[in-house]
């Protein structure tokens, strides 16, 4: 069974304004693409109400740093009071949109993502060890590397957000 260990756990982001949906999920996907994760949209539901849209967005993505351990993304936008307007941006029209913005973001690291090594008590117990003493600095690492990805993440969302206000 693999063992997760949070890294990152529930950081959420809100903004209300106008934003381009597109452009922000496409700017966070693309960072996160650019940093060799495998991302994917997991589910994306939408509700229409008599105040706006409602829309719901769940994206998954991992990357394998070894054979052993792996860091695993899961980032869920939600989008509610939608209401589409054209604002005139440098001389030209463009489609954005006012709403609430809500993300929220989790980040792991999973060690023993193949479960081939439980297989016996005795390779359990070898394993055990190995992560105590040889691979710990492996791990710490990783981790520093998941936050220092975070914090890009976090600050280009942010930054987006802000550009998109003024």
């Amino acid at each position: 069974m693999p063992e997760r260990k949070a890294i990152i756990n529930n950081k959420t982001i809100t903004y209300e304004g106008l934003v381009s949906m597109q452009g922000i999920y496409r700017a966070l996907r693309d960072l996160l693409l650019d940093h060799d994760y495998n991302m994917y949209e997991a589910d994306h539901k939408e509700q229409v109400f008599s105040d706006g849209k409602e829309i719901v967005i769940k994206m998954k993505g991992d990357t394998k740093i070894s054979d052993y351990a792996k860091i695993v993304w899961e980032i869920d936008f939600q989008f509610t009071k939608v209401q589409e307007m054209m604002v005139e941006k440098e001389g030209q029209k463009v489609r954005m949109h006012q709403c609430k913005f809500f993300m929220n973001t989790q980040v792991w690291l999973e060690t023993h993502y193949d479960n081939s090594i439980e297989q016996k008590a005795f390779i359990f117990f070898v394993r055990t060890l190995i992560d105590k003493f040889v691979i710990k600095n492996y791990l710490n690492r990783a981790e520093k590397r998941a936050t220092k990805e975070y914090a890009l993440f976090e600050q280009t969302a942010k930054s987006f957000l802000n550009m998109e206000k003024f």
